[in-house]
């Protein structure tokens, strides 16, 4: 899961200077370079790595020696305090291999002074007073762990307004110095890479979503044998779910397909799936078997909506899962699941929720074990794909399911010099400030700019339809797709 912190208050955010530019510090691709730490006992090892990277190919393996110990970690910057000067935000990568961490520190040291911001600190003033945990942007809401404090998985972007806290090194021949504090358990590791000054605090991730069903297909009065507006889905592993397609619900178009447990009362079931044979004998089955395996591997997240028609009991929590199947090497298949978060209590009828699982949530239960879905992936070589629902309540109920997507992290912006989420003038003016200087500005960002100019990434996502897969070849290919499946 993708996270931004940002670690000062937000003072003097709309003063981007014109003619300030992105400029990387260090990304490890000639050693460690100017990092070091201050040499207390139990200090972190530091060592270099390419298991993570997000600028080059190496990054610096972080692994912490004591528990929750409080060491400063420096990072100089050599030899452009110019670069420093002209911009405002400091920032870096982050992943956490094992264990957890909370940064708990970050200042900066050289001719213009030495300046911090702590956590908590007893000793220098803190936005909002002493003792005050430093803000977080609005977009980790609901995100971070109590204090700041990531786990195994996380992956994210630190930024400090290093200007707002007061350091500013003016004199151009001078040096300067970051440094962090990092505190944990003893034996997590972090990595880290692209430290970078900009000029502009970097925007949080924006997203596309690819709908894959909308239970939009008519029924074809030429097949009395297979109703296509249930586009493949059925009952799974039992006949728990009695599926309809209902007009009640709908979040893309005007159907939604309708989940009946109210004969079932509390408990786990997965109940719904559709499924997909390819293979030589059934082109068109593995094309929408390859269609979804591309959409999903590298997504963020799998999202659905679910409207609340209707209960037999009265449940006090309810939560909707996902899973996905692929057949292996050696006829080995997986069994990827998750389950979103919990919805509490009753809701009015007619409540809609949106389910969004990442799929770094995903697990595989198989005996194979394979690991994350977000790390393994569906094998792209597979002829074989289930895709299911699981709804699991204490109070059965009538759901309404819609707009089953895809989830994927969008392209950045080439054009956006100064990070602020859209290419607009003040972006040719720091290009052509920057040309040929520290930052390493050419003629192919100009025409990344101008191909670009005037576009926005706004907070809202982009939706990308994709045709609903095999709503067309179920129908064609029936039976023969049937005598494909398997169990796990």
């Amino acid at each position: 899961m993708r996270r931004y912190l940002l670690l000062a208050a937000m003072m003097g955010f709309g003063g981007v200077p014109g003619r300030s530019s992105a400029a990387v510090v260090e990304s490890y691709e000639n050693g460690l370079g100017y990092v070091s730490n201050d040499g207390s006992a139990g200090a972190p090892t530091i060592e270099e790595s390419t298991a993570w990277a997000t600028e080059g190919t190496k990054s610096a393996k972080f692994t912490l020696n004591a528990n929750w110990n409080w060491i400063w970690n420096y990072h100089d910057v050599l030899p452009s305090v110019a670069d420093v000067a002209a911009n405002q935000y400091f920032a870096f990568d982050f992943k956490v291999a094992s264990g957890q961490f909370k940064m708990a520190g970050i200042g900066g040291n050289g001719d213009g002074g030495w300046r911090q911001q702590d956590a908590w600190n007893n000793f220098y003033p803190q936005p909002g007073g002493d003792l005050q945990l430093l803000p977080l942007p609005a977009w980790t809401s609901g995100e971070n762990r109590g204090y700041g404090v990531f786990v195994a998985g996380d992956t994210g972007t630190f930024v400090w307004d290093y200007k707002a806290a007061g350091f500013n090194p003016t004199e151009f021949n001078a040096w300067a110095t970051f440094q962090i504090v990092l505190q944990g358990p003893s034996g997590s590791v972090i990595h880290f890479d692209n430290l970078r000054v900009l000029g502009g605090p970097p925007q949080p991730p924006k997203y596309v979503e690819s709908t894959i069903f909308s239970w939009e297909t008519p029924d074809n009065p030429a097949t009395p044998g297979v109703d296509e507006r249930f586009e493949g889905w059925e009952s799974s592993f039992s006949t728990d779910h009695v599926h309809a397609i209902s007009t009640l619900g709908a979040t893309d178009g005007t159907h939604a397909l309708q989940i009946d447990r109210t004969g079932l009362g509390s408990g786990f079931t997965w109940g719904s799936q559709v499924e997909y044979a390819g293979g030589t004998g059934n082109p068109a089955g593995q094309a929408d078997i390859n269609n979804l395996v591309n959409l999903i591997n590298g997504a963020h997240a799998i999202a659905f909506d679910v409207t609340f028609d209707d209960f037999l009991a009265s449940p006090t929590w309810t939560k909707f899962g996902v899973h996905l199947t692929d057949q292996r090497p050696g006829d080995v298949f997986s069994f990827f699941q998750a389950e979103g978060s919990f919805i509490d209590g009753l809701p009015e009828p007619g409540t809609t929720y949106q389910v969004q699982i990442p799929l770094s949530a995903f697990t595989d239960a198989s005996a194979a074990k394979l690991g994350t879905l977000a790390a393994v992936g569906l094998d792209p070589a597979t002829e074989f794909l289930r895709l299911g629902l699981s709804v699991n309540t204490d109070g059965g109920g009538l759901y309404q399911i819609d707009n089953l997507r895809i989830v994927r992290e969008a392209a950045p912006l080439a054009g956006d010099f100064n990070n602020d989420g859209q290419v607009d003038a003040v972006d040719f003016v720091q290009w052509q400030g920057a040309f040929g200087g520290a930052s390493g500005r050419q003629g192919k960002d100009l025409l990344a700019w101008q191909r670009e100019f005037g576009t926005v990434l706004s907070n809202s996502v982009a939706t990308a339809t994709v045709p609903e897969p095999a709503s067309l070849a179920l129908a064609a290919l029936g039976l023969l797709a049937r005598g494909r499946r398997r169990r796990t």
